[in-house]
């Protein structure tokens, strides 16, 4: 994630410990979240829950309990200084999006596995 996050020009902590791994969708939706609307099929939900593209960077400090949230919520507690930006480019990227759909994440797997080919030089 740092590799991916350092090719689209990310300018946040590397290696010490001080960023975590946040999935944007959530592996558990509650019964009014607007995952379900987005998401309805429980299975294509676990199926995009781990993938490349669902992953953004935090800083530590910023690991509040966020599982569950919407996407406004989440999106809310990853910014800077309540600023709409993160050091994070993959973060940053994702939080410019209304909403995180199977369209939404297909494309930032997309953008995330094609600076993984170019970092590593893959064909």
């Amino acid at each position: 994630i740092l590799k991916v996050d350092e090719e689209l020009g990310g300018k946040g902590p590397r290696h010490d410990g001080l960023q975590i791994v946040e999935r944007v969708l959530p592996d558990a939706v509650d019964d009014t979240s607007q995952w379900l609307e987005w998401w309805p099929y429980p299975q294509k939900r676990r199926d995009s829950h781990s993938i490349l593209g669902n992953a953004v960077l935090l800083a530590r400090r910023k690991a509040k309990k966020r599982q569950q949230q919407d996407f406004q919520q989440k999106k809310k507690s990853y910014f800077l200084n309540d600023q709409p930006t993160s050091p994070f480019a993959i973060t940053t990227r994702a939080c410019k999006k209304r909403r995180w759909g199977p369209k939404e994440l297909a494309e930032a797997q997309r953008i995330n596995v094609s600076a993984l080919y170019k970092a590593w030089d893959l064909r």
